[in-house]
């Protein structure tokens, strides 16, 4: 998937609290780990049951699935505790369930079916090729 961002990152106290998009984090799984990186999409429609499958393999040869919680609307609260706009890492797939894990270690979501993971996560996810 095509970065749509472009141009150079802000630098200094500009960055801070800027969040990061899936090609920023792919850029920093490929620092972190040395290995190449990539931002894919998840199924969509009719195929979006393919979702857990495809987190599970990832899983299971040990690549990161890192996704993004959408923004919320004005006033709302989004479910299964989740923070608005906020990158989490996928950590299981239990029972038709997605678990995530929160990077602040506190406050994890709790897991949701694939339905509402669709409804509530950015389309983007950032792993290593």
């Amino acid at each position: 998937v095509k970065n749509p961002h472009t141009g150079p990152a802000p630098e200094g106290y500009v960055r801070l609290n800027q969040g990061s998009t899936a090609w920023d984090r792919a850029e920093m799984l490929t620092q972190l780990t040395g290995q190449e990186a990539e931002v894919r999409e998840f199924p969509t429609g009719r195929e979006e049951w393919k979702t857990n499958q495809l987190i599970r393999e990832q899983l299971t040869e040990g690549k990161p699935v890192l996704v993004t919680s959408r923004p919320a609307r004005k006033g709302e609260i989004l479910p299964h505790n989740l923070e608005p706009g906020h990158a989490y890492e996928a950590v299981g797939v239990e029972k038709g369930k997605i678990t995530l894990r929160n990077p602040w270690n506190d406050d994890h979501p709790e897991p949701m079916e694939t339905d509402e993971f669709a409804r509530n996560m950015s389309p983007y996810y950032s792993t290593l090729k």
